[in-house]
């Protein structure tokens, strides 16, 4: 539970413009690479994200305030590679995984990987009745997809998320065009 509550506190103070968080991203890393990765219980899965999502946006996305972005890819490529584990053991978290891993493929410049592990995200979310994810790998396959099928996945995903009242994504997917 440690790790979901340090990296969530770290995501949240981030998204607030506080490089603070870092410390806590950090040691969310820290927490995870203790338990050599593996998954403490499904609980810890927010924790994952966070320290994935963080790093990814370092690396790759120009969010790195606070952060240093050689450092940030490495443990960004770390935090996907342990994403992926968990969800081979907890199905819930493979949509988690299929979007940090199509943003790491999108960032290396790997647009066909990238695309492909947003849709099995997306197949995976709908499996799993996940409408937030299904939302959030929408969008991020409209990035990665060409100029005349970007609008409607962008518009789909959008839809998925205001559907559920994410609002945090719908601000993130708007300030992001």
């Amino acid at each position: 539970m440690e790790i979901s509550c340090v990296g969530m506190l770290g995501a949240a103070l981030l998204r607030q413009g506080d490089p603070a968080g870092w410390a806590h991203i950090d040691r969310a890393f820290e927490l995870i690479e203790r338990a050599k990765g593996r998954p403490t219980g499904h609980i810890s899965l927010d924790g994952y994200v966070a320290v994935a999502d963080a790093y990814l946006a370092a690396a790759f996305e120009g969010r790195a305030a606070g952060a240093d972005p050689r450092r940030a890819r490495a443990r960004a490529e770390q935090a996907c590679r342990w994403l992926e584990g968990f969800g081979r053991l907890f199905p819930i978290a493979r949509p988690a995984a299929c979007l940090a891993g199509g943003r790491l493929a999108s960032g290396r410049g790997r647009t066909g990987a990238a695309r492909r592990s947003f849709e099995a995200g997306i197949a995976a979310a709908r499996e799993l009745g996940m409408v937030t994810e299904e939302g959030r790998l929408l969008l991020a396959l409209a990035s990665v997809a060409p100029a005349k099928e970007a609008p409607g996945l962008a518009a789909s995903g959008l839809a998925k998320l205001e559907s559920v009242g994410a609002r945090i994504h719908t601000r993130e997917a708007s300030a992001a065009d």
